[in-house]
């Protein structure tokens, strides 16, 4: 896939004119696939409920999604390395996940709806090895970081187009149909992939992301989900023994941290979106998530501006505060606000909860990124992967026994414990 003189012309090292560079119009077509993948989870816990089920079934539908995109990410990990055209595995996961997504206007019981949900993850998975190693072998060095924040504000925006139309949409038809705009959302990335996803000169493997900063850090901001190699029992051994001779104990306090972190986000954002809907329209769940994803595209930036003034812990340890002030105001909404007040206070919980998640993993991520040591990122990247990925599934089930037997504030408090606990590791913990 990759030789040492490719490696080296990546790195700059010789003059990219030998290598054509194709440019970013072909990020394009990741904005409608966002976009329906984005209103999709929103919709799936919706129709659950419209179904007869409880929170219980969201936080099965929703643990399960989460567990099928960890082995995915594997499978397709390697499948982009062993296949050299990109355009394929991206139309197969955009043509199946089309498929899928018409499907569902057909679902009529819970564990059918579940199932497609499931496979829904597992084959959305497949294009993501293949475009972020695009970026790499579409863009020049000097574009690169550049190249990255708009494939990242692709995803953002269509997030936002596949969400807030459901605020109109659902005021005038049932929630099921709105599956039918996600499906022409889909169906334009499928036609837009066919013009515009360009065929590389030269094919990387998914090792060559720890040799770029910007690539790098671009896979730890965007997902918890990051295999960049398989972890092995070998990695994890590895891992252990630099914990124990303490080079590797800050990353070990970080894992355990971030992971704690991401299930009382899971825990809450699997409960909150039920109450959500029981207490207001669906189309105002929408409208909601609306909010939170502008809130988190817009703090994103003022998160590096206050990296930038202040160290990086610090903004760490006031970021993760924060989200506990934003899960607290969550509980006290929950035991004290119903209808249309609990629908405002959504608004100022959101708007908290999506500057402190900014915060916190921008900051948090960039820490991981300086003290991953050299030549085993991917291997101990693989192993926060792995952890973190199992957090928040484990999270998302028993935010719906939480919720269902104990009432939602119950799964509120609980987040916030595990947020709390995650600051009370950081604590301790000094920039680097």
């Amino acid at each position: 896939m990759i030789d040492r003189d490719d490696l080296i012309v990546f790195c700059g090292r010789k003059h990219m004119a030998e290598k054509k560079v194709t440019g970013a119009r072909w990020l394009w077509a990741l904005l409608p696939v966002s976009g329906a993948s984005g209103g999709l989870s929103i919709l799936i816990p919706l129709h659950i409920l419209s179904l007869g089920g409880s929170v219980v079934d969201v936080g099965v539908a929703s643990s399960f999604y989460n567990l099928s995109i960890i082995p995915a990410s594997l499978l397709w990990g390697q499948m982009t390395d062993t296949i050299r055209r990109r355009r394929p595995l991206i139309m197969l996961s955009y043509v199946s996940g089309t498929i899928l997504l018409a499907m569902f206007f057909f679902t009529r019981s819970l564990p059918s709806t579940i199932l497609l949900y499931v496979i829904y993850g597992f084959i959305g998975a497949a294009a993501a090895p293949a475009v972020n190693l695009l970026v790499i072998e579409t863009s020049s060095k000097a574009e690169l970081g550049s190249t990255f924040a708009k494939s990242s504000a692709m995803a953002t925006i269509g997030y936002m187009i596949g969400t807030l139309p459901a605020a109109i949409w659902l005021a005038y038809f049932p929630l099921q149909t709105f599956v039918t705009y996600l499906v022409m959302l889909s169906s334009f990335s499928i036609a837009l992939s066919f013009w515009l996803i360009p065929e590389p000169p030269l094919t990387l493997e998914r090792r060559v992301v720890t040799k770029s900063p910007e690539s790098l850090s671009h896979r730890l901001f965007s997902l918890p989900t990051i295999f960049l190699k398989t972890p092995s029992l070998h990695d994890f051994r590895t891992f252990w023994r630099a914990v124990r001779i303490g080079t590797g104990r800050d990353l070990l306090t970080l894992y355990v941290a971030m992971t704690f972190f991401f299930i009382g986000g899971s825990i809450f954002f699997t409960s909150y979106t039920p109450l959500l809907s029981a207490e207001s329209s669906e189309g105002n769940v929408f409208l909601a998530y609306s909010f939170l994803s502008l809130v988190n595209t817009l703090s994103f930036p003022v998160a590096a501006q206050m990296m930038k003034k202040y160290r990086e812990m610090r903004v760490g340890h006031y970021a993760v505060a924060l989200r506990i002030i934003g899960s607290s105001s969550a509980t006290v909404s929950a035991l004290f606000l119903h209808g249309q007040p609990f629908f405002i206070a959504t608004f100022v919980t959101f708007l908290i909860m999506g500057m402190a998640f900014s915060a916190t993993y921008t900051s948090i991520s960039t820490i991981i990124l300086k003290i991953l040591p050299k030549g085993r990122q991917g291997e101990f990247l693989g192993i926060y992967s792995a952890i973190t990925g199992i957090g928040a599934s484990v999270g998302a089930y028993a935010s719906g026994w939480f919720s269902f037997v104990f009432g939602y504030a119950t799964s509120f408090i609980v987040a916030t414990i595990f947020v709390s606990a995650s600051l009370l590791l950081l604590l301790p913990l000094k920039d680097k």
